[in-house]
């Protein structure tokens, strides 16, 4: 079956047979049709699309009713949703990310350090992340020349390694940031340390310091996790670079002024280090990335090669495909010719009653 071109003299459960046995190898199956003949493959795959102009049986089994002529809206309908695909997984990563960073560096905190990290910085970092990243449902994203298939390890693979990543790039500015910080920093993290036996909360201007750094660094991640390469490789959306831009001068420009007193009042060459060392540590973040994408798509093969639930399927469909019957099958051939290979597909069903139980979808 999978090596056929196409299908003749078939009946309507013939169609479904054959939307059977591709199924059982393990494929996402597409049926287009537009009679009460197609009703019963329609129903069985997965994507059923009854085209412009079908019946209401057709309609009623399939999955997609296209509204104009033509398939043009079947490839419009796909390159849309793997965009969209590709932006929840963009988000995904994104969440996965920042919650490990931020998570991991309130117990080290603690653990390590005896040291407090006050809640309303979290509050902030949660409110103003949000409002950024709602403007991805409008980034742009080329869709794929092969369905994406979602898979849970693959993701938590690949964003794991980018939040630990962040925690230690937060923990590295803390433990080590008064080697190339200001006096000012070097300070404030002295007294911390030497506060830390009472469980007090960070000195003030360490404690903006390192809430800066969480800020830019995560508000940044979304052009990596947007992207399979370097972020600068393509270019997002401007809604998606505007939000951003806007929450991160928003934040910088409170730490650099501290009008309310709930934060310390920065340095300027604070900031800019502060700046250049996320901007330092995102292009090590996307080596990684790349490296754990990389090393899921050499381990995906192998897992999926093993499923004893495919193998059976597997074993199962060749089985179907030893007890087909001989059909006329139109082949591939140049300048319009018809070939002369013939396939095998079962014969229809002789009884009503059969059909209107396959028509059901499973």
């Amino acid at each position: 079956v999978l090596k056929a071109d196409g299908f003749a003299k078939v009946k309507p459960l013939d169609k479904h047979e054959v939307v059977q046995v591709l199924q059982d190898k393990g494929l996402v199956v597409g049926m287009t049709g537009d009679g009460v003949n197609d009703a019963p493959a329609l129903a069985k795959a997965q994507i059923g699309i009854a085209v412009h102009g079908a019946t209401d049986a057709a309609k009623s089994a399939g999955d997609i009713v296209l509204t104009k002529d033509g398939l043009s809206p079947i490839y419009t309908a796909i390159q849309i949703s793997r965009r969209i695909f590709k932006r929840l997984k963009s988000y995904v990563i994104y969440r996965i990310c920042i919650t490990v960073q931020v998570v991991f560096f309130l117990a080290a905190l603690a653990i390590f350090y005896n040291l407090r990290f006050k809640a309303l910085y979290i509050i902030l970092l949660a409110l103003f992340h949000d409002l950024q990243i709602v403007t991805i449902a409008y980034d742009h994203q080329v869709a794929g020349a092969k369905p994406e298939t979602p898979t849970v390890l693959g993701l938590l693979l690949t964003s794991y390694s980018m939040g630990v990543l962040m925690f230690v790039q937060t923990m590295v500015l803390l433990q080590y940031g008064h080697l190339f910080m200001s006096d000012e920093f070097d300070a404030a993290f002295r007294h911390s340390m030497g506060d830390s036996s009472a469980g007090t909360e960070m000195d003030k201007y360490l404690e903006t310091t390192i809430f800066l750094q969480i800020s830019n660094s995560s508000a940044i991640l979304i052009f990596s996790a947007r992207t399979v390469s370097f972020f600068f490789s393509t270019f997002p959306a401007w809604q998606l670079s505007f939000s951003t831009a806007l929450g991160q001068v928003l934040i910088n420009i409170w730490c650099l002024v501290a009008p309310t007193g709930l934060v310390d009042k920065l340095l300027p060459m604070d900031v800019l280090k502060v700046w250049i060392y996320d901007i330092c540590w995102l292009l090590f973040l996307d080596l990684v990335k790349m490296s754990a994408s990389g090393l899921w798509e050499k381990y995906k093969p192998a897992t999926i090669d093993r499923n004893p639930a495919l193998q059976a399927k597997d074993r199962n469909s060749r089985r179907m495909s030893n007890n087909l019957r001989p059909s006329y099958m139109l082949a591939q051939a140049g300048g319009g010719e018809l070939g002369n290979r013939v396939t095998d597909l079962p014969e229809g069903s002789r009884n009503s009653l059969r059909l209107s139980r396959t028509f059901k979808k499973p």
